[in-house]
């Protein structure tokens, strides 16, 4: 499905950040790059090195050094690509929407990390014609 047609026009000319463009290509870079230009800061300055965490079943989650370092540091703007793909996984496997199928030019499905639904309306940005509905903590476009 194609939804350009729900996009302002604001929001369809936005180009991506040289910055933010400048992170992920240093996400693909090896280790030893140092890079200033995106403000990276050095992870083992990090004050966590590792944390565990307890679910409500009491099954405990281990998030090793290594994670931890990835999880402080800045990642790209959509989300860290591993997180993407798998709620783009999950989506699959519990809605299969028909656009997941989809080539990128069709209107492909896409995953947007954003901290809360506020933020991640203000980054739709749709035309004023359109309502958006919160239904059980999923958005609708009616």
């Amino acid at each position: 499905m194609n939804y350009s047609h729900f996009i302002t026009a604001v929001s369809a000319a936005r180009k991506a950040s040289p910055i933010r463009l400048l992170t992920e290509l240093m996400q693909k870079s090896p280790p030893s790059l140092i890079s200033l230009a995106g403000g990276a800061p050095n992870p083992n300055t990090f004050p966590f090195k590792m944390a565990t965490i307890t679910t409500g079943d009491g099954t405990a989650v281990e998030i090793g050094e290594d994670l931890m370092k990835r999880a402080l540091q800045y990642s790209a703007s959509a989300g860290i690509p591993e997180l993407l793909s798998w709620l783009k996984d999950l989506q699959k496997s519990l809605h299969n929407p028909p656009t997941a199928k989809y080539s990128p030019d069709q209107g492909q499905m896409e995953i947007c990390v954003t901290t809360g639904s506020q933020e991640g309306l203000s980054k739709v940005r749709l035309k004023a014609e359109y309502i958006v509905a919160s239904v059980k903590c999923n958005y609708l476009l009616l």
